[in-house]
């Protein structure tokens, strides 16, 4: 099943830099005025690697890969970064508070063998696009470096839990993020290199977040294996930089993606959406952000519609072991709005928020129709849907928080 194995990687050094400075969020969540923030935190912020400035001169001579690959070649040079001199696991834990409870979320960062979906080792959960993919083959190509990890869900039947729970180890630092999230990176003693190692060879892992991250490094490892007559698979373009939560972690947290739908006739989907399905609650102006909570308390089927005029409860009576989000989609999304894939895809007429505040901003603004959010899929649901060859659709799930670039970093060319 899975290879996981350790690996030689490449550090900031504390002493020269703040690491808290440093770090960013993954590519995908930075927008414009989070990378201008993150440009002048310091002038080694990795965001410079992930997502570097771009410019109206740039050429491919010239662009943000070629400086990415420049900075990241400098500041070894420098001794910002450092590499480290023998193969390690790191333990990374985030400690975080949501919904009046506090959790500590536990992974195990490795390099992973790349896989072909089709052989079930690596399972996907969701669609993905090709233009994210392009932009990150691009990096990888330049750079031949993983600046960030996949993130990705252990099948477990508790052996890789207790793995991580007892790995000796040892604090390399700690920060916390804007939202408060307390993160902590451990290298892990190389003493418990072959006990990780096998607790994962009878393991699937279930891909949670950094689908297109691990297509892209599948992509570039094919076209490394076509090139290389001498390919033996031990080479380090074979394995991606991945960190990996137990199934059975406490701290394993999944949170719904809103949809905010756009060039919709809000009045008429909110008149068919009442006669089609069965109304259970309407919500109060004071209710609304506590959607999430009022969705898990009436369970399975249950849907939330808001727009500027009204808000409320709904139910789908369905019988079948499709996911809610799956339904929300079929029933109304498709077939009541008739949204085609295309429009979702290109996001003409959807757009998606993990801060309902924020959806609610957009909707209240006129530059959205109506909210609809669901109950988000347990990690033993999406496992189990998964390993049937099912495919979510795009932005189903939120695994929180997120994880951050910048702690490791996992060089091709050793």
């Amino acid at each position: 099943m899975a290879d996981v194995k350790p690996f030689k990687g490449i550090i900031y050094d504390t002493e020269k830099v703040e690491i808290g400075e440093v770090v960013a969020p993954p590519y995908d969540v930075i927008n414009e005025k989070l990378q201008e923030e993150l440009y002048e935190r310091s002038p080694y912020n990795t965001v410079r690697l992930i997502l570097g400035k771009t410019f109206p001169e740039d050429g491919p001579s010239n662009n943000r890969y070629t400086r990415a690959l420049r900075f990241f070649e400098e500041w070894l040079k420098e001794g910002i970064l450092k590499k480290l001199p023998e193969e390690h696991y790191f333990i990374y834990n985030q400690t975080f508070s949501l919904q009046n409870s506090t959790y500590t979320r536990k992974a195990l960062v490795g390099r992973v063998r790349l896989e072909d979906y089709s052989k079930g080792v690596i399972i996907p959960h969701e669609k993905t696009l090709s233009g994210p993919k392009k932009d990150r083959l691009m990096l990888l190509k330049t750079t031949k470096v993983h600046f960030g990890t996949v993130f990705g869900i252990a099948l477990d039947n508790g052996t890789v839990f207790s793995c991580i729970e007892k790995a000796p180890k040892k604090k390399l630092f700690s920060f916390s993020d804007d939202n408060q999230v307390k993160h902590e990176f451990f290298l892990v003693s190389s003493e418990a290199n072959r006990e990780i190692e096998e607790a994962f060879k009878d393991k699937r892992i279930l891909i949670a977040d950094g689908h297109h991250r691990y297509e892209t490094a599948l992509n570039y490892k094919k076209e490394m294996e076509a090139s290389n007559p001498d390919h033996t698979g031990d080479e380090p373009y074979n394995f991606v930089m991945m960190a990996i939560v137990s199934s059975k972690d406490p701290g394993l947290v999944v949170l719904p993606i809103n949809r905010v739908i756009k060039k919709v006739d809000g009045k008429r989907a909110q008149q068919e959406i009442e006669s089609s399905f069965a109304v259970v609650k309407h919500l109060k102006e004071e209710e609304l952000l506590e959607i999430p909570q009022i969705l898990k308390t009436h369970g399975k089927r249950h849907y939330a519609f808001v727009s500027p005029q009204k808000a409320f409860i709904f139910r789908i009576e369905r019988d079948d072991d499709e996911l809610d989000v799956t339904v929300l989609h079929q029933q109304i999304i498709h077939e009541l709005l008739g949204i085609t894939e295309e429009e979702i895809r290109e996001k003409i007429k959807i757009e998606y928020f993990k801060n309902l505040q924020e959806a609610l901003d957009l909707v209240r603004s006129g530059k959205g129709s109506f909210i609809l959010s669901y109950n988000p899929p347990s990690v033993e649901e999406i496992a189990s849907y998964s390993l049937k060859g099912k495919i979510m659709p795009q932005k189903s799930t939120y695994f929180y928080p997120k994880f951050y670039s910048g702690l490791v970093f996992y060089s091709l060319k050793e």
